[in-house]
């Protein structure tokens, strides 16, 4: 029962850690910025649009705009910049701000590894351009964080 109870607790603090480090990214994220137009991703009246989800409702354009970040990742990620030790499954969190342009930018990526912050930080910026959020008819900046769990493959 005792190795049980250490298992269950060292799964919470693998958790709670998450959490925390989420927390951090997402308040360090908002408190950096200069400009009061960032708004949540989750609050505002039209989400950006990613090329490959126009004319979709809300709830889809965001879970399509996900999606198709999320795969950018996974199929260009240049698995030769890892070094021999890091793990070929991550789990990690990023954070970003599409402007009013539609333009990713301020790019935050919870990672020890260099490599692979460096390199999903170079694909964030090569990602096509997208369709502005809309809050009262005006573009804005939105603020966009999810996790993102990936396997490299030999």
């Amino acid at each position: 029962m005792n190795v049980l109870l250490k298992s269950n607790l060292k799964d919470l603090l693998k958790h709670l850690l998450s959490f925390s480090v989420l927390c951090f990214l997402l308040l360090n994220f908002s408190c950096e910025q200069k400009t009061n137009d960032i708004i949540s991703i989750d609050d505002v009246e039209n989400p950006p649009v990613h090329p490959n989800c126009t004319d979709l409702p809300k709830m889809q354009t965001k879970a399509c705009f996900k999606v198709n970040i999320t795969e950018f990742i996974i199929t260009e990620f240049n698995s030769e910049v890892l070094v021999n030790n890091t793990p070929t499954s991550q789990k990690l969190y990023i954070a970003f701000i599409v402007d009013e342009k539609g333009v990713i930018s301020n790019i935050e990526i919870n990672t020890p590894f260099k490599e692979v912050k460096e390199e999903i930080t170079r694909l964030l910026k090569n990602t096509p351009k997208v369709k502005p959020a809309m809050q009262n008819g005006k573009e804005v900046a939105v603020q966009y964080a999810f996790p993102l769990t990936f396997e490299i493959r030999a």
